[in-house]
């Protein structure tokens, strides 16, 4: 997805927010966070474009699905519950709220947008197969809603 795209699917995602809390830095926070767990993106870019890499070949090369490693540490349903656990302790229960929320809707988002299948976003189940994106099923290929 585009970043424009990002932007426009974390807008009900900062309206149920900022409804639910009456509070603008809960939306504003959960729209970011839902963008920016994108980052997971970069590593794999990087290992694969060594000195190649550029911003613009970045967003070409992952919206083309290019990228032969998909190690997407954030596209993993597992770490959820650890990093909500870990949120709720060291930083109340409107940040576990907010961020667990922003990063299961944009897990939620990505299912439904890439054909890639459930088990795609379990981080053990892309390690058993070599974090390589052939050896995945079925393969990350197209953006056929966006």
């Amino acid at each position: 997805m585009k970043p424009s795209g990002h932007l426009a699917a974390s807008v009900p995602l900062g309206l149920t927010l900022y409804l639910a809390s009456g509070k603008l830095w809960p939306s504003l926070t959960g729209m970011a966070f839902s963008i920016l767990i994108d980052v997971d993106h970069l590593p794999d870019y990087l290992l694969w474009r060594g000195k190649k890499a550029g911003v613009h070949d970045f967003f070409e090369k992952h919206f083309n699905h290019d990228t032969p490693y998909l190690m997407l540490f954030l596209h993993s349903w597992e770490w959820i519950p650890i990093a909500a656990l870990l949120l709720w302790h060291f930083s109340g229960t409107d940040w576990a709220i907010c961020l667990t929320l922003s990063w299961i809707y944009h897990l939620l988002w990505d299912q439904w947008i890439n054909p890639v299948g459930l088990k795609f976003y379990f981080f053990f189940y892309r390690a058993a197969h070599g974090f390589l994106r052939k050896n995945l099923s079925p393969l990350p290929v197209s953006h056929p809603r966006g």
